[in-house]
């Protein structure tokens, strides 16, 4: 992704009726209909969690769509769900700009320390598993970035410990005294920070 585009960063709530997994993401199938029939040049890639009473909520984030009235999307979230609340036809999506790719940094950043803790539902009703938590829509019109290559030269110790580390998080076995002469990593974000963050990290491991 163009981490120089703008975007909008969307919450899709529910307030008084938790749905099942199958009704939570026809509703989100319905929205992204509405949404491609009203921004036929937007794209967004969305999130499924679970809010802190066990409730679902989706969060978004919205390309190649100028800033929309809140109110108006959460309208038009409203039609898309069974909440009869005028409370929820009026709030029931949250919308932020997001103007530099920490937001999208931070949020990820907090999403993946909590993924093991994700629990939806409450004490009264429960949910299945919910199959995917994430998806796009409207794939072809997202601003990709340019694929660029990057190097960074390592000395010989760097590098095979660097190799050790990485073949053995992957469980990968390879002959003792073997080493593999070249390695190429794929990241995405800055490779450097990634590529420095790994030496830093093998640096404690080494003591």
């Amino acid at each position: 992704m163009d981490r120089q585009e703008d975007a909008l960063f969307l919450s899709l709530t529910w307030h008084e009726v938790m749905p099942s997994p199958e009704e939570a993401k026809a509703a989100l199938n319905r929205f992204s209909m509405k949404f491609s029939r009203r921004f036929p040049g937007g794209s967004y890639v969305w999130k499924l969690e679970p809010q802190e009473r066990g409730f679902p909520h989706f969060h978004l984030f919205v390309y190649g769509v100028p800033w929309v009235d809140p109110q108006k999307l959460s309208e038009l979230w409203h039609e898309c769900t069974d909440e009869a609340s005028e409370q929820h036809r009026k709030s029931g999506v949250d919308v932020e700009w997001v103007r530099d790719d920490g937001k999208v940094q931070a949020y990820l950043a907090e999403y993946f320390d909590k993924m093991g803790k994700f629990q939806f539902g409450n004490e009264e009703e429960s949910w299945d598993w919910p199959g995917r938590f994430w998806g796009v829509c409207m794939r072809e019109n997202l601003p990709y970035a340019e694929w660029a290559d990057w190097q960074k030269h390592l000395e010989v110790r760097e590098a095979i410990s660097l190799i050790e580390d990485l073949l053995d998080s992957w469980d990968v076995d390879i002959p003792e005294g073997v080493v593999p002469p070249t390695l190429m990593i794929d990241t995405r974000g800055d490779p450097a920070n990634r590529l420095d963050s790994l030496l830093d990290r093998l640096g404690e491991l080494m003591g």
